[in-house]
């Protein structure tokens, strides 16, 4: 009797197809599937160990009673500008715009679910924002549901947010303005990653999520899209390292 042959190269590819689709249908669940760290974010907003930055700077208005506030004037590239901080919620020494706005950016972000975006599966590839207020730059970069905010230009930006601290007020203030704002063009995002870098960060849900109730200001959210102030570089295929900002 014949020994039967073994078609040995079709076994090696039918386990490599099988690892492959295992590995494909893996990274599409974690880009669409990562960690809600929502619940632990409230938590940390209700315990007041993440302090709302216009009541610890009574930015906007300016407290009708000024009693206990502490009148801090900051030299910035858009001239004087005053704050007003109560010394029981901050440290006074060393207080600086940067400071200030670096604040509103991480409360702004949490406000928007940012820290829910992820690394690209499998990779330590983490997501970085671009923030440009007036004419200081900053980027948030998210680790395990953190957000850090770095001073200066981001080294692989994904997206560039161009908008202003008077804004970044009105959208802590008020979440529904932050959809208001990008859609009226006061606040301008510029697309730099390509899709599916964003998709695979969970940009998307981050998204979907800002836009989900955008019928408050009489906004088709199927339309939304479209009418956002997205631009995208000339060069999209350049390094990301050498945008412009």
């Amino acid at each position: 009797m014949e020994k039967r042959v073994r078609n040995v190269p079709g076994i090696v590819l039918s386990i490599l197809g099988i690892l492959t689709l295992g590995f494909l249908i893996a990274f599409v669940y974690m880009s669409f599937n990562g960690a809600d760290h929502s619940q632990m974010y409230d938590q940390r907003i209700k315990s007041g160990s993440i302090k709302n930055p216009i009541e610890m700077f009574a930015l906007q208005p300016v407290p009708l009673n000024l009693s206990g506030y502490e009148e801090i004037k900051l030299n910035t590239s858009d001239g004087e500008k005053s704050i007003f901080v109560n010394p029981r919620d901050l440290n006074m020494s060393g207080l600086t715009a940067a400071e200030v706005e670096r604040s509103l950016i991480n409360y702004a972000f949490i406000i928007l679910k940012v820290y829910n975006l992820h690394n690209i599966p499998f990779t330590s590839i983490t997501p970085q924002i671009q923030v440009i207020i007036d004419s200081n730059s900053y980027y948030a970069e998210v680790s395990d549901g953190n957000i850090i905010i770095h001073d200066g230009a981001a080294p692989n930006p994904d997206i560039i947010v161009r908008t202003t601290s008077k804004e970044i007020v009105k959208m802590i203030a008020d979440y529904n303005y932050a959809r208001k704002s990008i859609l009226n063009g006061k606040t301008k995002i510029t697309i730099v990653a390509n899709k599916f870098v964003l998709l695979s960060k969970g940009y998307l849900e981050v998204y979907l999520d800002l836009f989900s109730t955008a019928g408050s200001y009489g906004i088709n959210a199927n339309e939304s899209l479209s009418r956002l102030n997205l631009t995208y570089p000339e060069n999209s295929n350049s390094s990301l390292g050498n945008a412009s900002y």
